[in-house]
């Protein structure tokens, strides 16, 4: 008697092990279902037997509307993941460690960075400090904007850093602190011998960012351009890639 029996419980079994998801258990519920009826329904006449097949009927459009309702939920899910940067990029450029005339070419570039993410590269939200400090005597470096351009980084997808010379800038802080959150970022450097050394090995060590030397200024919006720069094939998400705010 058991030797007979036990084919079928290990079909039993397979089956048990085959559902892992509360979908699929829903399902397999469903067709134990069916079948429940189906045979209550040969055996039924009269009332009992129109609603044991219009029964039979629901069951599936139910667990097409369970799908469907399924399905929405991912994508909502995928969507508050797309939507919950605030910035597309934030770009980073020396300010306090320059002079006043390389503060005005450096704040003239940045621009001409940002124009081109917005209009050529659909990064519409881009954060820079420099906006609206037209010359260096209008800078006032303060606790409140370092805080400000931590939370800006912390809410951008992506970091790009520009690194016109060799000078002990903020920017570089703020690079570490991009690939701590595991931010994307692009480095636009003029030399590469100027970045301390883990930064000229951070491309192969860290799938989070592309180094880029440049000679002419007009290189880096044709790195843009292309638009291969914000493909990072090697990047991985992890629980530190999240927004920070601070109320």
């Amino acid at each position: 008697m058991t030797s007979t029996n036990e084919p079928a419980r290990q079909d039993r079994i397979h089956i048990l092990q085959a559902v892992k998801t509360p979908l699929g258990f829903f399902t397999l519920a469903l067709l134990v279902a069916e079948v429940i009826l189906g045979i209550l329904a040969s055996r039924a006449t009269g009332r009992d037997f129109t609603i044991l097949v219009a029964a039979t009927v629901a069951l599936p459009l139910l667990l097409v509307l369970v799908v469907a309702f399924q399905v929405k939920s991912q994508h909502e899910v995928v969507g508050a993941e797309v939507a919950k940067f605030r910035y597309d990029a934030f770009v980073s450029v020396p300010m306090a460690a320059v002079n006043d005339a390389e503060y005005e070419a450096i704040r003239v570039l940045a621009k001409k960075m940002i124009a081109c993410l917005q209009q050529d590269c659909g990064k519409k939200s881009v954060y820079y400090a420099g906006t609206n400090i037209a010359t260096k005597a209008e800078f006032e470096p303060s606790d409140a904007s370092a805080l400000e351009d931590l939370d800006a980084i912390a809410a951008s997808e992506y970091f790009i850093m520009l690194y016109p010379s060799k000078v002990v800038s903020s920017v570089l802080f703020e690079a570490g602190y991009a690939m701590a959150l595991n931010k994307k970022s692009i480095y636009f450097v003029k030399n590469a011998k100027d970045l301390p050394f883990i930064m000229r090995r951070a491309e192969q060590a860290f799938g989070s960012v592309k180094l880029y030397d440049y000679d002419e200024e007009s290189e880096i919006v044709k790195v843009l351009k292309n638009r291969k720069c914000f493909e990072f094939t090697k990047w991985r998400q992890s629980g530190s890639d999240k927004v920070v705010t601070r109320g």
